[in-house]
């Protein structure tokens, strides 16, 4: 054992325990430990020597002593007169927990005790170990319909590197309880995730430039950066991306605590408080993370025919994009649709886009989850004609070609967005504000110059939820935004009303036809289509999906962009 003396040296102290077997040796080493923990609680002055002479522990009114391996009967006497201490010790080692971590659970619940009768029932209740409870954890985000899986995977992430953390520091992470998770332990960690490098992916490999980075919270496509620029060690993590972290612990810890594994939750006020920089830091970094967006020169460049099928050869290069552009979609809900996802409204007749309601991949929130009229113009371009051949094909997959793997599960429109991110540097428009999201902020800059109520403008963004249910004026207000006001928030039905008969989804769609009509091709873009869906083909042998061609695939490529001059 290792305590100061009366003077602050450090002094160490070895003592027998006077017996060869080595379970009583473990049993001997524990009652130790306890008693240095209980004493601990109450004064820092104290020479460990005395305990080893006479420990009594007083609890509930109770005396329990301890010099030797002879008073263990009175350690199970007082067990038994503590049926909440014995039980929960039983429990944890009927769960699988080792005699050791079980004795660290009687050390906790004897210092959440204190000597104060029924102080016991406060502590911890369900002990587990650190690494069960987050399996548990990240098995619940799953399952939960208002996470996304990209969101669940994030958190089990940021659980991985604290366990990591821990390890590298010197705990067994194998042992370790849940309610030995300290403040100091996830303040520490913060500050050292906050050091952390920015990863930029691909940075030293050759041929990697069609990938999307972010550092430091800047948008930049690796194309656009020279290769001694991106050779060059990346920043810190983004100030946002660490207060995501934070949300994940904050979670963590309340999970935590609700199915009774600790105490109280050390993400507290004392926790903020100590990482009130970063936060502040992440604050200005969102206030100033503005998205550029697409001039109508910016688009007739992106859509021009001949280029935009010499790049965007298979199906998703080319539908995601002009559906972006048509539709005020995000990446991620086009990237992850299902065949089955467009349908046929009832009540106007019109083909829709339905966001979110058969599966959650791809969108954000519940607001999300909607559905949005198909533009005229894509209808026009022959994106319905699509939609028929795949399913005739027998897919289920709206892009069946694309591989299945996890990242188009837990992020469908990651790939896209960094073959898209590619496509503008090879077209010249190697302005980092300018990225795949931008589609997004023109098109509702667009509708709101061009007159669309602001709360039809919500509902096809997905800003704004369009199901039946209102929620209570309290509900509602609690959290609201500033400029929200009890007059939008609980008298306006714009989900609910219908004008002059006109059905919802053929009032948004009025909205959309009107104003994201763009000054394009649409003519050389509708030949680019034809050829795009002659080119969707399945192997009858192994049943997979192919669309478009390869890049090297020169001499083809001539040849079907000839046919867009005929």
């Amino acid at each position: 054992m290792r305590f100061r003396d009366a003077e602050g040296k450090p002094r160490e102290v070895r003592v027998s325990l006077q017996t060869r077997d080595p379970q009583r040796a473990r049993i001997l080493a524990m009652q130790i430990n306890l008693a240095l923990e209980r004493v601990r609680t109450v004064t820092t002055d104290f020479d460990p020597r005395k305990i080893l002479d006479r420990f009594i522990l007083r609890i509930n009114g109770l005396e329990f002593e301890v010099k030797d391996e002879k008073d263990v009967p009175s350690f199970n006497a007082f067990l038994a007169s503590n049926p909440d201490l014995r039980q929960s010790i039983l429990e944890a080692v009927q769960s699988g927990m080792r005699p050791q971590q079980a004795m660290q659970l009687a050390i906790q619940m004897v210092r959440s005790a204190g000597g104060a009768p029924g102080a016991a029932h406060a502590a911890v209740m369900a002990p587990a170990t650190l690494e069960s409870a987050i399996d548990a954890f990240a098995g619940s985000r799953e399952t939960l319909a208002g996470n996304r899986r990209s969101t669940a995977g994030e958190k089990r992430r940021t659980m991985d590197l604290l366990l990591d953390f821990l390890g590298r520091g010197g705990r067994d992470t194998k042992s370790m309880l849940v309610h030995e998770l300290s403040r100091a332990h996830l303040i520490d960690f913060v500050e050292h995730h906050a050091k952390r490098s920015g990863k930029v992916k691909g940075a030293a490999t050759p041929g990697d430039s069609d990938l999307t980075i972010k550092v430091n919270n800047s948008k930049k496509r690796a194309g656009a950066i020279p290769a001694e620029d991106r050779k060059a060690k990346p920043d810190t993590l983004a100030a946002g991306t660490v207060i995501k972290a934070v949300g994940h612990l904050r979670n963590f810890c309340i999970y935590a605590t609700g199915k009774q594994m600790m105490v109280q939750s050390p993400v507290d006020d004392a926790f903020m408080g100590a990482i009130a920089g970063i936060s502040k830091k992440a604050q200005s970094e969102k206030q100033g993370n503005n998205y550029g967006i697409f001039t109508a020169a910016h688009l007739r460049r992106i859509f021009e025919p001949t280029d935009y099928l010499r790049h965007n050869s298979a199906a998703d290069a080319f539908w995601i994009p002009l559906a972006g552009a048509l539709s005020v979609a995000r990446l991620g809900e086009l990237a992850g649709l299902c065949v089955e996802d467009i349908q046929q409204d009832v009540a106007s007749g019109l083909h829709v886009f339905e966001f979110g309601e058969r599966d959650a991949k791809g969108v954000k929130n519940k607001n999300s989850v909607r559905r949005v009229p198909v533009a005229e113009r894509l209808v026009e371009l022959g994106f319905l004609n699509y939609v028929d051949r795949v399913r005739y094909l027998g897919a289920k997959s709206l892009f069946p070609h694309r591989p299945s793997n996890a990242t188009r599960e837990s992020d469908p429109g990651k790939i896209p967005g960094q073959n898209f991110g590619l496509y503008l540097d090879r077209i010249g428009l190697s302005d980092s504000n300018l990225v795949y999201h931008s589609f997004r902020h023109t098109t509702i800059t667009k509708m709101h110059v061009d007159g669309v109520p602001v709360m039809d403008t919500e509902l096809i963004a997905g800003h704004a939820s369009q199901d039946l249910e209102r929620a209570s004026d309290a509900a509602r207000s609690h959290g609201s935004k500033p400029w929200e006001s009890v007059h939008r928030r609980v008298y306006i039905h714009a989900d609910q009303y219908e004008r002059n008969g006109q059905a919802l989804m053929a009032r948004l769609k009025g909205h959309i036809d009107r104003s994201l009509d763009f000054d394009l091709d649409y003519a050389g873009l509708q030949r680019a289509a034809r050829i795009v869906l002659d080119h969707v083909v399945i192997n009858g042998e192994t049943g997979k999906f192919k669309s478009g061609w390869h890049t090297n695939a020169k001499r083809h490529s001539e040849a079907q962009l000839a046919l867009l001059k005929r």
